[in-house]
């Protein structure tokens, strides 16, 4: 006859911390976003049949807060006033479980600027309020329309010159006719696609 087995105290609890969470990030992606883009997160930190999540640190290049905002599944940023060019890195730090089990997720991402994203940043910021005048706005949108006119034929020259034209015109005017956050975000842009123009 079999000798019945004994489940001691916390056997059954550690068998069930046999893993660490599980942490699934849908958004953002790897991969790259325009800078006029907005971003809703979307990720899930599980336990599975364990013993529970007791908490997660969800992150952006090692900060709680993106644009004033925390950064819970959910959470709409708006990458154009939130989040700079270039790399970032999205954290879901320390998902733990209720026996200490801990899990960190890492997922890069990075931000690029088109003709087509700095068109909609004047949109946005036109929107917003960033912009003072309509006219020169409209100024400024009939500007990188020409430039990206230029791009479709393959002529970087001239499209880089529309651009620079915009940009000698926000440096005038920000302060002005557009504020001067608005003006730094725009000119980054803008130098970025000069610089990528192929």
């Amino acid at each position: 006859m079999a000798t019945p087995r004994t489940t001691w105290p916390g056997e059954r609890d550690s068998h069930r911390a046999a893993r660490e969470p599980l942490v699934s990030v849908a958004q953002p992606a790897r991969g790259t976003y325009t800078h006029s883009a907005t971003l809703t997160l979307k990720y899930v930190v599980s336990d599975g049949s364990g013993s529970g999540v007791r908490g997660s640190t969800p992150l952006i290049d090692g900060l709680a807060l993106a644009g004033g905002h925390g950064l819970a599944s959910g959470q709409s940023v708006n990458l154009l006033t939130a989040l700079a060019l270039g790399p970032h890195t999205f954290t879901v730090k320390q998902a733990t479980d209720n026996l200490g089990n801990s899990r960190t997720a890492r997922v890069p991402f990075t931000i690029i600027a088109t003709g087509s994203s700095v068109e909609a940043d004047v949109a946005q910021f036109v929107r917003s309020g960033a912009f003072s005048s309509a006219t020169w706005g409209n100024r400024v949108v009939a500007l990188l329309r020409e430039a990206a006119r230029a791009r479709t034929a393959g002529q970087c020259s001239a499209t880089n010159d529309a651009y620079r034209v915009v940009g000698r015109e926000v440096v005038t005017h920000a302060g002005g006719w557009i504020t001067s956050a608005a003006g730094t975000i725009l000119n980054t842009d803008l130098q970025y696609v000069i610089a990528h123009c192929s």
